[in-house]
């Protein structure tokens, strides 16, 4: 499914939602709850290993009951999202000028490199509802969710790298002159900024609802997240090792996930989750 078309559709349930509200006799609920899942940032490697991580966050949510057994929730989420890269070796090239204009192959291999990306997604759910009648409720929930990164940072762990330069015209392969650059570098562990496209989400929830009250009550439920859509975003320019003829010796190391070396490491960054989440409701009509 397409980012348009989910627009779509939230726009016609938000359309649905206020003529149903107005014509129906109507029941109210608010809920604020927390939730804790694995997957987070999900993406393939061909080469290295990825691991998951544990996220979790906190919604806030408005329910309508147009109907004993159906309605539909709106709500706000923060959903912290993570996930660590590790690889034995990581080697890459391309062409790039040296400080005298001279075009070169740089040649660049990163040894045990291992970086930890995190974001925090403001997440608005648009869900359909159904539940069971009594005090004690099931319900199951289906819908969508678009997701707004905030926040995205990289954290990288020290670094060895080891750089060459092969110039065509000579057909010589330069590999100790450090002043420009070539040889043996560390790079010491560093945290940055990154950043990621907009998510949209296929979402489903189920479990129960066990009110204490005629207006409060606990619930307690199980949850799945589907991203459909690649929220890398990978500038042209951007390099994972950058290469500076102004300064050869000064490097700027760029995460895997926003830098062109995602091209043959990743297929694509998809926000996933499978957790629990619980929370308080109150009830109005």
């Amino acid at each position: 499914m397409k980012p348009n078309v989910i627009k779509s559709t939230v726009l016609s349930a938000l359309i649905l939602w206020g003529a149903v509200s107005l014509h129906a006799q109507t029941s109210h609920e608010f809920s604020l709850s927390g939730f804790g899942s694995f997957f987070g940032l999900n993406y393939k490697v061909t080469e290295g290993s990825r691991q998951n991580g544990f996220d979790g966050g906190g919604e806030f949510s408005y329910h309508l009951f147009f109907h004993p057994h159906w309605g539909m929730r709106i709500g706000v989420e923060a959903a912290f999202l993570s996930s660590k890269y590790s690889s034995d070796g990581i080697t890459l090239s391309y062409m790039t000028k040296d400080m005298n204009g001279a075009n070169f192959e740089f040649r660049s291999t990163a040894g045990n490199y291992q970086e930890t990306q995190k974001t925090m997604l403001l997440q608005i759910p648009l869900m359909f509802q159904f539940q069971t009648k009594g005090k004690n409720r099931y319900y199951l929930a289906l819908g969508g969710k678009v997701g707004i990164p905030v926040i995205a940072k990289y954290k990288t762990a020290d670094v060895t790298i080891q750089n060459t330069a092969y110039y065509e015209f000579e057909g010589y392969e330069y590999t100790t002159q450090h002043f420009m650059g070539f040889g043996e570098f560390e790079l010491p562990a560093d945290v940055k900024k990154m950043s990621f496209k907009p998510a949209f989400m296929l979402s489903a929830e189920t479990g129960g609802k066990f009110f204490v009250s005629d207006v409060v009550g606990l619930f307690f439920g199980v949850y799945f997240d589907f991203g459909l859509n690649n929220i890398a975003k990978i500038p042209e320019a951007l390099e994972f090792i950058a290469y500076n003829p102004q300064n050869p010796t000064d490097f700027t190391q760029n995460s895997i996930l926003n830098s062109q070396i995602a091209k043959s490491i990743t297929d694509k960054v998809i926000p996933m989750a499978v957790g629990l989440k619980f929370g308080l409701m109150f009830r109005t009509r």
